[in-house]
């Protein structure tokens, strides 16, 4: 498609407030269908009301602004996910029968499941997820009858009965809901599964905020400090999925392209690291997308920033005396697209509650863990 450009219009002003805009970007023709650069830049700086009569003499400088770190991680484990989920079921329904027999053959394995777990047959329960049966050793009543024998003492027996909750909770719940998404992925794409040549858009959307430092307390006599931050920060990633080869696409989701992702995953509790970083997403990164083509792909990235000028002088009150206040405050938005997807960084993940599938996960994990030691 033809485009032509940049195309640069700034206005400013330069007496208080002072700001500036600027706005660069591309034209091109109907249907105006291409993901062209974009960037978009508002700053704007004031005085604070100061004994010392002080005030901004520039604006934020915005350069350096990119793809946050901590957003653009979020955005592509979204990104890489979707189209991963996009390019399988392509491959895999190759027809709409396959679609509804797949979609039955789940529906039915679902009912068969439920008809045997409501009437307690839970090994026939397990056998319909293709999961581990549990044998008679594992349960409450052969560990009830050794402690009565008085074979083995009661401490064992709670060891016992943790790690068989925690393999009945890790085995139905990693074979449970793997099959209800299957029958929803199946809905979802059966009205438009882009087979190969055919294309898909996809996304991905990351956000990450910012907390504002506390006022500097101690300073030196005549001196200047900022206080900067970031309140918040967005990234998204957009690309039209196109699948080129399913055979080699299949080879890579089975190792055979990035052994380097099979490693890690079999790193024991490697699982639990990716809670807390991003060391598989980085690692699969390299390969994510072998057997698909990324087309008119974009990265658009959103970021404020703030400031305050601090700065310690002559008590209006008295002139031996010292106070810290600020004088001025300035702010900066900017929007920047540009072309390709860009490729996410090591971070550290931020802190938080964990959810009730963690929780109850690493109580399984912890239950396993006791019962072998």
């Amino acid at each position: 498609m033809a485009f032509s450009g940049p195309f640069t219009t700034t206005e400013s002003q330069a007496s208080l407030p002072m700001w500036s805009k600027t706005r660069n970007r591309y034209r091109q023709k109907a249907p105006y269908i291409d993901r062209l650069p974009y960037e978009f830049i508002w700053n704007e700086g004031n005085q604070m009301p100061n004994p010392w009569d002080l005030a901004p003499s520039t604006l934020p400088i915005t350069e350096s602004f990119g793809p946050d770190g901590a957003a653009l991680a979020q955005a592509y484990g979204k990104f890489s996910q979707a189209a991963r989920e996009t390019a399988s079921l392509a491959v895999n329904l190759a027809e709409r029968k396959q679609a509804v027999d797949m979609m039955a053959s789940r529906a039915s394995q679902i009912l068969r499941f439920a008809r045997n777990l409501r009437s307690f047959r839970f090994a026939d329960a397990a056998r319909d997820l293709g999961l581990r049966v549990i044998t008679a050793k594992d349960s409450r009543r052969y560990w009830r009858a050794r402690v009565r024998a008085g074979s083995v003492d009661r401490e064992i027996v709670l060891k016992k009965r943790l790690q068989s909750f925690g393999n009945n909770y890790l085995e139905f719940h990693f074979g449970w809901e793997p099959l209800v998404k299957d029958i929803g992925s199946v809905i979802e794409m059966l009205h438009d599964t882009p087979f190969k040549g055919h294309r898909k858009t996809v996304k991905g959307r990351g956000s990450s905020k910012g907390t504002k430092p506390s006022a500097p307390t101690s300073m030196a006599d005549f001196e200047i400090q900022t206080v900067a931050y970031m309140p918040i920060q967005r990234v998204q990633l957009i690309a039209d999925i196109v699948i080129e080869d399913p055979n080699v696409f299949r080879l890579n989701q089975l190792g055979f392209v990035n052994p380097a992702v099979i490693a890690w995953e079999l790193v024991p509790f490697s699982f639990v690291v990716d809670w807390f970083s991003n060391v598989g997403m980085v690692l699969s990164s390299y390969t994510d997308f072998v057997g698909m083509s990324l087309q008119n792909a974009c990265t658009t990235s959103y970021a404020e920033y703030h400031d305050n000028f601090y700065y310690k002088g002559h008590d209006p009150n008295n002139w031996y005396g010292r106070i810290i206040a600020p004088y001025s405050e300035r702010k900066a938005v900017t929007v920047r697209r540009s072309q390709g997807i860009t490729m996410p960084n090591l971070v550290l993940r931020p802190p938080k509650w964990p959810s009730v599938v963690r929780g109850a996960t690493a109580i399984s994990l912890l239950s396993q863990f006791l019962g072998k030691h």
